[in-house]
């Protein structure tokens, strides 16, 4: 437990100093535990059994690329210090230059005075022409030495990554080696465990052979009275031999019990296995299934009126159906009216049939008169009733065939009221039908 305790210890410490490391680099706070780095060395040079690691020699190495790595963390610090040191002195001096630009300005814009005055200034004017001169030629220097400062950081990053993709390939030499010397520890471990239990017994053994020795070479007495103490032993040991053989025997058969019942339990399991493996297909298969009934139902229901437009539909067939019966029922009263008019013209026309054939009655009553005048009253007679029955008739048949197109018009609206009514009803039960 202790050596793990320290293997573990040892591992997160290397841990602690990897990222701090790792980390150095990309700030510009520096950290640095040289009590650190010293221990880690300590706990490395030995292993954890107390031997020497023969992978020290890659540790060695390693630990050379890291210092390299520091090292090049250390200067791409450094630079990037410089290089932000630089960067504000070339801010200060592009701030000063616009000023000066400002002020050349402001000058030039100012128009030409007196001798005196020009004279006066003109110092002036060229004391700030040789300042921009000599701030123009440090700003130049200075983006000079930030153009070569970020060439030497480019050649800093490119040795760190160089250094890191080597120090990735130790750590993988490294690791491989750590882990094979492992496993010759784990066997080493073993034996040495097994060596130590066999040298405990023997060491036993030699005790109970020297303490018997001694006995041996002492007096006779007691080495009767030794010799029926170990009879005793002997025979105790015996009894005890006997009942361990019997709970080694009972054990044994537990054991094969156990495996037996062990095999069982395999089996069943297998089985079992086997049975959850089919009963997920199943499952699947049904889930499949279930999914594309659900997705047919749900195209079915994005399809499918809403239960609302359903109550009115409905409601609509019911009117609609209402006004079928309605019209079915003026259907048979606009027919009885039609026969009913029919029966009428028929009873008209025999009531003029009658009016006609009246005076050819009367005529034969009036033989007497005389022949001549009768003949004129039955001519005027018969032009006078035809006139009338003409036109009756002709009244007669107008008002007939009026009624008769007016009832044909109206059976033809019956009968397209009917279609559309058959056709809605159809349309209604179809729906009715799918929503179903």
């Amino acid at each position: 437990d202790v050596i793990d305790e320290n293997e573990a210890l040892r591992k997160g410490m290397h841990e602690i100093l990897d990222s701090v490391r790792s980390h150095d680099g990309a700030s510009a706070v520096h950290i640095e535990s040289a009590c650190l780095e010293r221990l880690l060395e300590a706990l490395d040079s030995r292993h954890l059994s107390g031997w020497y690691h023969p992978a020290m020699r890659l540790q060695a190495q390693l630990n050379m690329v890291e210092g390299n790595n520091a090292a090049l963390r250390d200067q791409l610090r450094n630079s990037r210090l410089n290089e932000h040191d630089t960067s504000t002195k070339l801010h200060k001096a592009l701030t000063q230059i616009d000023v000066l630009q400002r002020e050349l300005q402001r000058f030039a814009d100012i128009p030409s005075r007196e001798d005196k005055t020009g004279n006066i200034q003109s110092p002036t004017i060229h004391n700030l022409n040789s300042s921009k001169k000599n701030i123009h030629q440090e700003s130049e220097q200075e983006i000079a030495h930030f153009s070569k400062l970020e060439q030497d950081l480019s050649n800093l990053v490119r040795k760190l990554n160089e250094t890191e993709l080597s120090m990735a390939e130790q750590k993988e030499i490294y690791e491989s080696d750590k882990e094979s010397w492992q496993n010759v520890r784990t066997g080493l471990q073993s034996e040495n465990d097994a060596l130590t239990e066999k040298v405990t017994a023997l060491s036993a053994e030699v005790r109970e052979y020297l303490n018997n020795w001694k006995t041996l070479e002492g007096d006779p007495d007691r080495v009767k009275s030794s010799l029926a103490n170990a009879t005793i032993r002997l025979a105790a040991i015996c009894g005890e031999n006997e009942t361990l053989k019997r709970k080694c025997s009972v054990l044994q058969e537990l054991d094969l019990q156990v495996k037996s019942n062990r095999d069982m339990l395999q089996e069943e399991l297998a089985a079992v296995q086997s049975s959850s493996v089919q009963n997920i297909e199943e499952l699947k298969r049904e889930k499949g299934q279930l999914e594309a009934d659900f997705q047919i139902l749900k195209n079915i229901h994005s399809e499918c009126l809403p239960w609302n437009e359903l109550e009115e539909v409905k409601q609509e067939l019911n009117k609609l159906t209402i006004r079928h019966r309605e019209l079915l029922a003026n259907k048979t009263d606009t027919d009885q009216m039609n026969s009913k008019l029919i029966n009428q013209l028929k009873a008209h026309i025999d009531q003029f049939q009658e009016k006609f054939d009246k005076p050819f009655i009367s005529h034969n009553t009036t033989d007497q008169m005389p022949e001549t005048q009768r003949l004129l009253i039955s001519n005027k007679q018969t032009e006078e009733i035809n006139k009338d029955m003409k036109n009756h008739s002709e009244k007669m048949y107008k008002l007939v065939k009026d009624q008769l197109k007016e009832s044909e018009e109206h059976c033809k609206e019956v009968e397209k009221q009917l279609a559309a009514l058959v056709q809605q009803n159809l349309a209604s039960q179809l729906v009715e039908a799918e929503l179903r």
